[in-house]
């Protein structure tokens, strides 16, 4: 990934909640010259303070990420220090077989048997992960290779991850002007989470993506006639999307599940009479 395929890499701003340059993400996420320690830059103090709350709270530059802000419910701090974690979680998964990723696991508590443990300690148990069981990688040669190597990986994914992204809202913004795509709606487009009616309003034609075409017109003609059609069928219809809406939650994020899930208990209000 090249600095070329950021999508217009936007121009410092004071706004607090605006995308960042690529400038600034090389020169300020990690450590570029020999002098800088190892952990200096947002993304080695995230991953090595993954559930300080407080200390993501202060990585203001990976806050601004459009890879962060599109799964956020609002611009709130906490909304979207939770939304950085769900996002460097996404960028090592279990799954990935690379010596780097194991590594980043392991200092950033993810591995089973390093979550608690201090800094010192999930340095020398990534030596195993950089080094051979019988000849584990020392603590120095840990950091020095993780200043070398894994920070730049994780740095290379997650503007891999920040360019779908801005892509992503940069489509939806042809397609909807005015918009940003999903997520940073503003409440006067959403009426808010914490608008009473929207938990009311439950859409007839609210699409449940779980469900196929004659169950989706069997919930429709329910919320059309409850007193008619609301039957044992469409509760099981509603039981399985919201299992559905629960499976895919980790996969992508509240922002996308939400609004169907919000969907469901509309509908349930309607149905049943909640005023």
């Amino acid at each position: 990934m090249v600095a070329a395929d950021i999508i217009g890499a936007v121009a410092s701003s004071p706004d607090p909640v605006a995308a960042p340059s690529w400038e600034e993400l090389r020169s300020r996420l990690v450590p570029t010259t020999p002098q800088e320690r190892w952990d200096d830059g947002e993304l080695p103090r995230a991953i090595l303070h993954l559930y300080d709350h407080a200390a993501l709270g202060d990585c203001e530059l990976l806050l601004r990420l459009v890879c962060v802000q599109r799964r956020c419910l609002d611009q709130a701090t906490t909304s979207r220090t939770v939304a950085l974690r769900e996002v460097l979680i996404e960028l090592l998964p279990d799954a990935l077989d690379h010596p780097c990723c194991d590594a980043l696991r392991v200092l950033a508590g993810l591995e089973p048997g390093t979550a608690g443990r201090s800094r010192d300690a999930r340095q020398r148990i990534a030596g195993d992960r950089l080094g051979t069981p019988q000849f584990p990688a020392a603590p120095r040669t840990v950091r020095r290779r993780a200043k070398a190597e894994c920070w730049p990986w994780l740095l290379d994914r997650l503007i891999e991850l920040e360019t779908k992204e801005r892509r992503a809202r940069a489509n939806a913004a042809t397609l909807h002007p005015g918009s940003d795509g999903p997520g940073l709606r503003s409440p006067a487009q959403t009426g808010g989470i914490h608008d009473p009616g929207r938990w009311k309003r439950g859409s007839q034609s609210t699409p449940f993506a779980a469900l196929d075409a004659d169950q989706q017109r069997h919930v429709d003609a329910a919320l059309a006639d409850a007193r008619r059609y609301f039957d044992a069928p469409v509760v099981g219809y509603f039981r399985h999307q919201l299992d559905s809406c629960v499976a895919n939650d980790g996969e992508h994020g509240s922002t996308r599940t939400l609004p169907a899930v919000l969907g469901l208990l509309g509908a349930v209000e309607r149905l049943s009479g909640v005023s």
